[in-house]
């Protein structure tokens, strides 16, 4: 049976020619996908709602203009407006390897998600993430995802067995039907990826992980914008969202208890290094200080396990532990 497959790039405000980037790496793949969705979410910016015009002109590409709501909600838009028996995502300032639709097709056989490795590529240099080769398929294997899939030994890296993203996947979309109502009414900004591929990995019955690179994560200069309301306010908030929505997957798969322990901590982390990269030394060590009067956040930091970590993590995690705010700023701001 021939794999059709669908692309799915959210898009806001993105700038043109990254965005051209992005489709040329779709379009000259070695196997071409049966469709590129481009589901905008309310973008504003003049260029790019003109280039969308020159966009309609190929039968690939469709472009959905939706009002501005989240980039959840974009991808729910795209989802639900798909053809294809399959789907990807990528974000639209990235790019695809030239062929990552035929070995994802080509790798899939019988699963129900193909997850790979990525490159994260910054002006100078690049890092590459890479996944095993490895098959879930049976009943003891997927209860040992599911319930490893967030919480493990190296607590820091959350999703090693998948990793977190959208992209570098691909997905059924028959499965991701089964969800896609709830993932949009949650109406996640950040962390939006985390449950989207976590509610899939629960209605699969099988995943394959394979050692090969799908995907250039592009850093640009802006790569880490914050929002300039940025308080503790909504750290907790967003705390709140995400805790909320893994008690439900919880409760919905019967996940075992405690797989979410570090939760508070690791968006805390996550949190303070994007503050870190979109501000100025003084803002972020003061932000950095009141965090660290949150009991919340203190006690997370107890339930860490580093046992297994590197020595850079370890590193870190003493920089963290003792309130040494300069080194992590320094280490988040290269």
């Amino acid at each position: 049976m021939n794999k059709t497959v669908s692309i799915i790039v959210p898009c806001f405000n993105t700038a043109v020619e990254r965005l051209k980037k992005c489709l040329a790496s779709i379009l000259k793949q070695t196997v071409l996908p049966d469709e590129i969705i481009i589901s905008d979410d309310g973008s504003t910016d003049e260029t790019l709602l003109h280039y969308y015009e020159d966009l309609k002109k190929n039968k690939l590409i469709k472009v959905l203009l939706n009002e501005h709501f989240s980039q959840s909600s974009a991808c729910y838009f795209g989802v639900i407006n798909a053809k294809s028996d399959y789907i990807m995502f990528l974000d639209s300032d990235d790019t695809l390897n030239d062929d990552c639709i035929e070995t994802f097709i080509n790798n899939i056989g019988n699963c129900d998600l193909l997850c790979s490795g990525y490159k994260k590529v910054y002006t100078t240099k690049f890092e590459d993430y890479v996944l095993e080769n490895h098959v879930y398929e049976n009943e003891a294997d997927m209860k040992f995802l599911k319930n490893h899939l967030y919480f493990d030994d190296n607590s820091f890296d959350a999703f090693k067995f998948t990793n977190i993203f959208r992209w570098s996947k691909l997905f059924k979309r028959e499965i991701c039907l089964r969800f896609i109502d709830k993932y949009h009414e949650l109406n996640f900004g950040m962390y939006e990826d985390m449950f989207f591929v976590y509610n899939y990995v629960c209605e699969c019955s099988s995943v394959k992980t394979i050692d090969y690179f799908s995907v250039n994560y592009i850093q640009y200069d802006d790569s880490f914008s914050v929002a300039k309301s940025i308080s503790l306010k909504e750290l907790d908030d967003l705390i709140t969202k995400v805790e909320s929505s893994l008690k439900y997957l919880q409760k919905k798969y019967s996940l075992e208890d405690g797989i979410f322990d570090t939760l508070y901590f690791d968006i805390s982390k996550y949190y303070v290094s994007r503050l870190i990269k979109g501000r100025k030394y003084s803002k972020s060590k003061k932000f950095f200080k009141q965090l660290n009067k949150v009991s919340k956040y203190r006690e997370a930091i107890k339930t860490v396990n580093i046992k297994n970590c590197s020595f850079k993590r370890k590193l870190y995690f003493y920089f963290l532990k003792y309130k040494m705010f300069l080194p992590i700023y320094l280490q988040f701001k290269n």
